[in-house]
């Protein structure tokens, strides 16, 4: 999936599609993007006082404030669409671009699924998403590691908190991933020359 130019935006026929295609490669294709932003933006871009979106970082800022809308549940689901960090297969090829930067050892791929099983458990119903920015997937480790106050000797003891949805925590985290989510989208927009 490629887009060459600037798309318009305007109410018909072929804005569904469209809106499909572009928010599918921007933010990575899942249920909730197509079965909920999809239509939902569609309709709202129909409203007569809507002020269309003039590029794609437009219509990445116009996405995001009305992702914010949404229930934390939805929310939660829409960052999911994003692969885990150093996960294998079933990735996109810009996520697979994205996260693939320098060969990465089968020790730091196990590492990242054990953190990213953690983060799960530690923060239910999220999914730990950061803005790669070519750093190699050992770099995010610490990262990852210091969300969940670990110790940074992986070896030592580690006791994880459970944030329930809606806490305070939590709700850092779910802002903190769709602020990523728009990071990645946008620096997805310059990678592909669309800016």
């Amino acid at each position: 999936m490629t887009l060459s130019q600037w798309q318009d935006f305007t109410p018909g026929p072929s804005l569904l599609p469209t809106l499909s295609v572009t928010l599918s490669l921007l933010f990575e294709s899942s249920p909730i993007l197509l079965t909920k932003l999809v239509p939902e933006l569609a309709n709202l871009m129909a409203h007569p006082s809507f002020k269309a979106p003039r590029s794609y970082h437009d219509l990445i800022e116009v996405s995001l404030r009305h992702i914010q809308t949404w229930s934390l549940r939805d929310r939660a689901l829409f960052i999911s669409g994003h692969p885990r960090i150093g996960e294998r297969g079933k990735l996109s090829a810009l996520s697979q671009a994205e996260q693939v930067t320098k060969v990465t050892s089968q020790g730091v791929l196990e590492r990242l699924e054990a953190l990213n099983a953690l983060y799960e458990r530690s923060f239910p119903g999220l999914r730990y998403i950061t803005f790669v920015n070519g750093r190699s997937r050992e770099d995010i480790i610490p990262e990852i590691g210091n969300i969940l106050e670990l110790p940074i000797d992986p070896s030592q003891p580690s006791v994880i908190t459970i944030h329930k949805m809606g806490s305070p925590e939590w709700m850092d985290e779910l802002a903190r991933a769709i602020c990523a989510v728009g990071l990645i989208a946008h620096s997805r927009v310059k990678a592909l020359e669309l800016a």
